[in-house]
């Protein structure tokens, strides 16, 4: 049984202005919690861009915006696919540092200000013993800077790993470098040709092309 979690462009954007990830955690919980207990079985997550990591926190046991998950309990695997997982977050647009209440003490400045760097903080790697992780990340696209001659695809993936690594002449899959999308510890899984996003059907994670290659890693 498969579930996937409901979530909406409006949603997503008010994490721009530095509102916390609850709205995306609290439908995780909840699916995860109910299929759990129907199934009798511990689930296994796969998380896209984002959703990697943002798993890692629903999986841990600390406080996160008032909200305390513990879902690595009922949780057996997580599979990231072009998760930035070590991200810089040098956006070129900047980033409004997050507010959020209720966390322990001794966080440093950066972790209070960022759910990425929290996941880091809390959870470094393969954190919890039980849980196979698997990071799976696309080799398709070199960034390289815009001048005439590169292509818009070359030119915005030099953007984007720019602003995760710091270096945006490396691979990824267009917006993920493998460094950033390699979670320390985990099975890495490199996809020559792969994109980060379904604007390619038949080139990005979820197409059949590539689909069976992280796939063969669940129960």
């Amino acid at each position: 049984r498969c579930e996937i979690l409901d979530v909406n462009a409006l949603e997503w954007a008010q994490t721009f202005w530095g509102s916390p990830f609850n709205f995306y955690l609290d439908k995780l919980d909840q699916t995860a919690k109910q299929l759990a207990e129907s199934t009798g079985e511990r689930v296994q997550l796969v998380g896209h861009s984002a959703g990697g990591w943002l798993a890692r926190i629903w999986m841990g046991d600390q406080i996160y915006n008032n909200r305390k998950y513990g879902g690595a309990g009922i949780t057996s695997c997580l599979i990231s696919l072009g998760t930035p997982h070590y991200s810089l977050e040098r956006y070129p647009f900047g980033r409004v540092p997050e507010s959020r209440e209720g966390e322990s003490v001794g966080l440093d400045a950066r972790a209070k200000g960022s759910s990425l760097w929290f996941a880091n903080s809390r959870y470094p790697g393969d954190f919890h013993p039980h849980i196979r992780y698997v990071s799976v990340c696309g080799r398709s696209v070199l960034g390289r800077r815009w001048e005439l001659g590169v292509s818009g695809e070359e030119a915005v993936a030099f953007s984007s790993y720019e602003a995760n690594c710091g270096d945006g002449n490396v691979w990824g899959d267009g917006i993920s470098d493998l460094g950033s999308a390699c979670l320390e510890g985990s099975q890495h899984v490199i996809l020559d040709g792969c994109l980060h996003s379904p604007t390619e059907k038949e080139r990005w994670y979820g197409s059949s092309k590539y689909v069976q290659n992280w796939t063969k890693f669940l129960d």
